[in-house]
């Protein structure tokens, strides 16, 4: 009974410590930025070719320096339109390989979400190229 009333007791202890040991990773920032908002505004409208939407947010982000998290959603957002809507399946594996560029010189165990999200990319794109493999 005893060594059993210990295990448990060690579980908890490794529960607790475990939880409250949880990394904030700070490659991602959760405040919504310009980026956000003009996909948001590009969802929202009605009657647009898709080659438009890819027109306005170039225009938008013309000219403005773009933190990590907005290059890849950028990148991820054109690529998820040439894969699904204009289907150029070889335009969105270009683009998801661009997320993989920008990410060259990063630690993967740095950047935990930024790779995350570059990887679902990559797979959409090379799933809507047949790539299986």
């Amino acid at each position: 009974m005893k060594v059993i009333a210990n295990l448990i007791g060690l579980f908890f202890l490794l529960l607790v410590i475990g939880c409250s040991n949880n990394p904030i990773n700070q490659d991602w920032d959760n405040n919504e930025s310009f980026v956000d908002s003009i996909l948001n505004q590009i969802s929202q409208q009605q009657n647009t070719s898709k080659r438009s939407e890819i027109i306005f947010l170039d225009s938008a982000i013309q000219g403005k320096s773009l933190n990590l998290k907005q290059q890849l959603q950028v990148y991820a957002y054109k690529s998820g339109l040439y894969c699904y809507y204009l289907q150029n399946t070889d335009s969105a594996k270009l683009y998801a390989d661009s997320m993989s560029y920008v990410l060259s010189d990063k630690d993967p165990n740095a950047y935990p979400n930024a790779f995350t999200y570059t990887y679902y990319t990559q797979g959409d794109a090379a799933y809507a190229n047949n790539q299986f493999n």
